[in-house]
């Protein structure tokens, strides 16, 4: 029966099937048939375990017919050797049936930056990580990996692995006391005066940091909360010009600022104010000697100078074409007006008692 089971597995055609049991019914030919059946049995094997396999290295795709499906056999079959870190797809633990194809990949010599040293290995080409885990580095989830994972990196393109940390401080942090500025008429420009002088106050902070290989790369505060509040400092700040002392031929005068301004000259006839002149200043003073047109957004009117070259004056006036730092001072007379031309002067800005 157990002839007859195997023969019936591996699918003997029926008249074979009886031949054997014939044959087996006489016991003197028992031996015949087990070496006959065993060379039937062993031809079949063979024939099933025969494949047609494609192998693909350095190039070329080499078509090789062998017995057993081992990746080594299908190698020695194509002549192709395997270096120790080549490797294989699929690798050499599966067994390759008919139509297979293997592929052989050829070792390359990679650059690996990690952990403060550099050094070279030999692996297939496939992504950092892959490559990474060959050389037996580590990479944690904060851990960055240049190039990235998505493609296999190239023979001459190094791995760079940058440890990432991050920790968390707590810190107390002053807080600056704010200023509160108060004028005072009374006291000379320039000068101040702290009526309080406050205090800073406090604040503790909690502060997220990131390094990069041990380098901070980047802080964050994260939350913070006031633990002393800060006091007002006040400061008196003085508004009052600092005053000069002028001594000219004219006399001696007290004054708060100076500045050079370009001065033209004009009279109260009708050629320099017009036809409906009536030598009446904006301000309603007469005009004459000691009278300036001003512009009244860049000079007060009421204002008085001692103007170089000219005297004492008043800004009694103004002009569509006096703007900015400008002044037109007035004369008696057309021609005095004509003679001075325009010019810069020096312009002191009186102290008025």
């Amino acid at each position: 029966m157990r002839l007859e089971n195997l023969l019936r597995q591996i699918k003997v055609e029926t008249p074979l099937k009886n031949l054997i049991a014939f044959i087996a019914k006489n016991k003197k030919m028992a031996a015949m048939a087990a070496t006959l059946l065993l060379l039937v049995i062993c031809g079949l094997v063979y024939l099933l375990e025969t494949v047609d396999v494609l192998v693909v290295a350095d190039g070329a795709v080499t078509e090789v017919r062998y017995w057993g499906g081992s990746v080594r056999k299908a190698l020695d079959a194509a002549g192709v050797v395997l270096n120790p870190d080549d490797e294989t797809i699929p690798d050499a633990t599966v067994k390759l049936r008919n139509g297979s194809v293997l592929q052989v990949l050829r070792a390359v010599e990679m650059t690996v930056i990690a952990d403060g040293t550099t050094r070279t290995i030999q692996t297939v080409p496939g992504t950092a990580r892959t490559i990474l885990a060959k050389a037996g580095i580590t990479v944690d989830a904060l851990d960055r990996v240049q190039p990235d994972d998505d493609f296999p990196v190239p023979a001459d393109t190094p791995i760079q692995v940058v440890r990432v940390e991050v920790k968390e401080v707590t810190a107390q942090v002053a807080i600056k006391a704010p200023v509160e500025e108060r004028p005072d008429p009374e006291m000379e420009r320039g000068k101040v005066k702290v009526v309080e002088p406050g205090k800073a106050g406090v604040k503790e902070q909690t502060i997220r940091q990131v390094f990069a290989d041990g380098k901070l790369e980047k802080k964050e505060i994260i939350a913070e909360h006031i633990v002393e509040e800060p006091k007002k400092r006040i400061v008196m700040v003085g508004t009052k010009p600092p005053v000069y002392t002028l001594t000219t031929s004219r006399g001696t005068f007290r004054y708060t600022q100076v500045a050079t301004m370009t001065a033209t000259a004009y009279c109260p006839c009708t050629i320099c104010c017009g036809p409906n002149a009536k030598g009446v200043t904006k301000s309603g003073k007469k005009a004459g000697y000691g009278v300036v047109a001003v512009d009244p957004k860049v000079i007060p009117l009421g204002t008085q100078f001692y103007i170089e070259g000219y005297g004492v004056a008043v800004a009694a006036d103004i002009g569509s074409a006096i703007k900015g730092n400008r002044i037109d001072l007035c004369f008696e007379t057309h021609q005095e007006a004509l003679n001075f031309g325009k010019k810069k002067i020096k312009v002191y800005t009186l102290v008025v008692n």
